[in-house]
């Protein structure tokens, strides 16, 4: 089985959740599949490893600058060219667009097209204005044989954006597989106890509802912190954690390899996820893996990670948040249930099922072929 993946996703981010959900698929193929990985960009972190991998990258970046639109025009041809001379079986892209050029997916073997989520319909104002990522996510969706989708959510979300869509979905989860590393385990914590905040802050990610119960907490001379890790902080945002009076008590880590961001799981009260909408949502999953609670917001698919193994909120009512965040540090043995609670919900959740059933989803469109 050679299997076309058209890694746009390498060409949009450096790392993330769809990159890491590619890694872990592709590593996991069968010794007897041939994965075939187009690509503009050639980063060690999170990149695919396979004994069968083939990898086809258009550096534009190694012309002279004077010239890269030149090379930048002509990936298109030159991709095209790849996918026809290796004649795969199935192609699954990595995201919506294409590195193919204008033909896209259209010319190309049966495809498999995972949705993420869809945020860029439900936040079109915000993540997607101009509609660019729609447009192009309307064509894959329409054009691909099999569908697969990561939470029972985003089938929902996307048949009600596509009624009268007849292709085949499948539901099929993320894993995890976050541990932390023995020598972190030996060294004690210091300085205060804080609360935990991974990933971005787009305001459907809800986070100044968080930044506003912070601020009570801190009101009723809890000494606890809120530790931040993503990107840097605006300016907008540093006015308002002042404005909070908070100034003191956010903690910025900053972008963390997977060991250092275990370590802050682990320690941590619990992680807080107050957004409004997600597609699946990692870090409630890689909260319960590195053993810490998790209070999240009791919304889209949310709950379906999170099941009864963590504390679920209205994320539009700062004042449920904030009594959660104020009580909580109080109940040191409810937070050991909730910890324990999330350990076991975790191994519904892993990277091998993920590649099993999405191997299934190959078959049976080849059978279908």
């Amino acid at each position: 089985m050679r299997i076309l993946y058209d890694g746009m996703i390498y060409a949009c981010q450096k790392a993330g959740g769809i990159n890491r959900y590619f890694s872990k698929l592709i590593g996991r193929l069968p010794d007897d599949a041939t994965p075939i990985l187009t690509t503009t960009q050639y980063h060690a972190e999170q990149f695919p490893s396979h004994p069968n991998l083939e990898v086809y990258q258009w550096n534009y970046k190694k012309w002279p600058r004077l010239v890269r639109w030149l090379p930048r025009a002509m990936k298109g041809f030159y991709f095209q060219r790849q996918a026809d001379r290796h004649e795969c079986d199935l192609q699954h892209p990595t995201y919506y667009g294409s590195l193919l050029g204008r033909c896209g997916h259209r010319c190309h073997p049966p495809l498999i097209l995972t949705v993420h989520d869809m945020i860029h319909e439900r936040f079109q104002k915000i993540a997607d204005p101009a509609h660019k990522q729609a447009r192009l996510k309307r064509r894959a969706i329409l054009q691909a044989d099999a569908i697969i989708c990561v939470s029972e959510n985003t089938k929902a979300d996307l048949l009600e954006y596509y009624p009268l869509l007849d292709t085949p979905i499948s539901v099929v989860y993320h894993g995890c597989e976050m541990e932390v590393p023995e020598n972190v385990l030996a060294t004690p914590c210091t300085g205060r106890p804080y609360y935990l905040y991974v990933g971005s802050r787009e305001s459907y990610k809800n986070f100044d509802r968080l930044l506003q119960a912070m601020s009570v907490v801190c009101l009723n001379n809890l000494d606890i912190d809120l530790h931040v890790v993503g990107s840097s902080l605006t300016n907008c945002e540093k006015q308002r954690i002042g404005q909070l009076g908070l100034t003191e008590r956010v903690v910025h880590r900053g972008y963390l390899d997977d060991a250092s961001l275990a370590a802050e799981y682990r320690f941590s009260l619990a992680l807080v996820y107050p957004s409004l909408y997600e597609g699946f949502g990692i870090p409630p999953l890689e909260a319960m893996c590195c053993g810490t609670a998790v209070i999240a917001a009791n919304t889209s698919c949310i709950p379906e990670v999170v099941g009864d193994a963590g504390i679920l909120f209205d994320p539009y009512s700062v004042a449920e948040l904030t009594e959660i965040l104020v009580e909580f540090p109080g109940n040191e043995s409810l937070r050991r249930q909730w910890i324990e609670l999330g350990n076991q919900r975790r191994h519904q959740f892993n990277w091998d099922r993920m590649a099993r059933e999405t191997i299934g989803v190959y078959q049976q469109v080849l059978a279908a072929a």
